[in-house]
């Protein structure tokens, strides 16, 4: 999806509404006071009615959207521009481009968003051997927030290679390495390192649906629905 096709798409917040309706649905309504999936939709109240203890959930409850006062065509503008860039958009461009005037509403909703991502990749898990080089991409790697990859690792065996065949063994981590450190320091600039791992959640999701193309924005809205 191009920023052509999301206009003629979702037009306003009732078809944004709709869609995120439907990908709830998709994915599955449970209630949170009995667990039953069964429910009806109201179409009056805009709310799901369990059919078990009448418990109505929301379009928004469960969601990394509940709470927020913003509409949910903000949202759809801001997963649309953060899908769409393929090395990320600064807070202060997306304020620019979406007309909110206060900053701190942009940063937060690009923070749930980056948590959503983050959240969805948790679900899937690393197998097979995987290739490990170190970098100080922001931060120094000594420091105490770092956790030693062994802890996560069933073997855990160091090479010491020389410079030809690390750039052969290792010439894909080094060009995520630089891809990464062109996107914190030329998008983002400055970076806190309270919310580095948002930051790297991001990063790590378009990386890991980087053959979804026009699809990545539909899986998006699939992650903030949450579940």
């Amino acid at each position: 999806m191009n920023i052509i096709q999301f206009t003629r798409d979702f037009p306003d917040e009732a078809s944004c509404r709709s869609h995120f309706r439907g990908a709830r649905e998709r994915e599955g309504i449970v209630c949170k006071k009995c667990g039953c999936k069964k429910h009806w939709w109201l179409k009056n109240k805009d709310q799901w009615k369990c059919s078990a203890c009448d418990f109505r959930t929301t379009i928004r409850s469960g969601t990394f959207m509940q709470g927020s006062n913003l509409g949910l065509y903000q949202w759809y503008l801001a997963m649309a521009f953060m899908s769409f860039s393929k090395k990320g958009i600064s807070a202060s461009e997306l304020q620019r481009q979406m007309g909110i005037r206060n900053y701190d509403t942009v940063w937060s909703l690009m923070h749930r968003i980056r948590q959503a991502m983050g959240d969805r990749d948790s679900l899937y898990g690393l197998s097979d051997m995987q290739k490990v080089d170190k970098s100080s991409v922001v931060f120094n790697y000594m420091s105490t927030s770092y956790t030693p990859f062994s802890k996560y690792v069933d073997t855990h065996s160091t090479v010491k290679s020389s410079k030809v065949s690390t750039c052969n063994t290792l010439q894909w981590v080094h060009i995520v390495i630089a891809n990464l450190t062109g996107t914190l320091l030329g998008v983002y600039h400055r970076i806190n390192q309270e919310y580095l791992q948002l930051y790297l959640d991001e990063f790590c999701y378009k990386l890991n649906r980087r053959y979804f193309k026009d699809r990545l924005f539909d899986r998006l809205v699939i992650a903030v629905v949450g579940n």
